[in-house]
């Protein structure tokens, strides 16, 4: 469910559609929103060979894992209904004010922060079914998947960074990317268990329910530190012993439903839930 997602959100932003026919199998939900590529005015150069480079990669995933499951004499389920209007709704959760309403199909800076909302959780979604995986070639499929969407969201991270650093200083009250970005990882949190990693150690205020990875101390690490404990910002989500957090599907599910709490089965990205076994937070 979370492939097909991902798939759908990075076409639909690289191509102006999303999975054919085909690959959303039959008896597969609509998806709203999306529909227009993200316009890369004033984006960097190669930017566009990423977005592809990264939509293709999620459309293989889906079918890596159709793929798999099949050969295991299973039936991959269809997609689900999307709404990708649950981003203009995460927004406002987040207090993201400028622009509003939130689409990350309206440019690319916020086209990163759409992502954003996304890769962090498929690492930590990955880590956390971990252990309910009793085939051999279910969990290699999902560790080669995550280690990619590792590689996708280290990306994001460091794009929004590296945007900043170019960019004029903000005026005062103006937040920078990094800043927007620390807000929807403060609702992930609030929603979906608290398992974050902010992009800077110095949390603001409207950030403090975050869980803040501190400076590397020697006990992490061995008997011995190798690096001085002066980093300022993260392009990873994990733990100080740098292993990925894990969140339960029920925690994912929060997330994705846009709803705190047990028992939600609709919501968010997914109006008219998801398709499978796991179906409720």
């Amino acid at each position: 469910n979370l492939e097909y997602l991902e798939a759908e959100f990075y076409l639909n932003a690289a191509t102006g559609s999303g999975l054919s026919t085909a690959d959303a199998l039959s008896g597969a939900g609509t998806v709203t929103g999306g529909g227009t590529a993200v316009p890369l005015a004033g984006a960097p150069a190669g930017f566009s060979d990423y977005l592809n480079e990264i939509a293709q990669d999620e459309l293989n995933h889906v079918r890596a894992i159709q793929a798999t499951i099949t050969s295991l004499g299973g039936t991959p389920v269809a997609r689900p209904a999307i709404d990708f209007g649950a981003f203009a709704a995460l927004g406002t959760l987040a207090g993201i004010t400028n622009p509003a309403p939130f689409n990350p199909f309206a440019s690319y800076t916020e086209f990163l922060l759409g992502a954003f909302v996304f890769e962090d959780v498929g690492v930590t979604a990955y880590t956390g079914a971990a252990p309910a995986i009793t085939s051999a070639a279910v969990l290699s499929a999902a560790a080669g998947i995550q280690a990619v969407e590792a590689y996708h969201a280290a990306f994001i991270r460091t794009s929004l960074f590296l945007i900043d650093a170019a960019s004029p200083t903000p005026p005062s009250g103006t937040p920078t990317l990094v800043g927007l970005a620390n807000k929807i990882s403060a609702v992930r949190a609030s929603v979906g268990g608290g398992n974050e990693t902010p992009m800077v150690d110095a949390p603001s205020a409207a950030i403090s329910t975050v869980v803040v990875k501190p400076p590397v101390a020697p006990s992490t690490m061995s008997t011995t530190s190798y690096v001085t404990p002066t980093e300022a910002q993260n392009v990873a989500c994990y733990q100080p012993t740098a292993l990925a957090f894990a969140r339960t599907p029920q925690q994912v599910l929060n997330i994705v439903f846009a709803t705190p709490g047990t028992g939600v089965t609709t919501g968010g990205f997914f109006p008219s839930g998801i398709s499978g076994t796991i179906l409720s937070s």
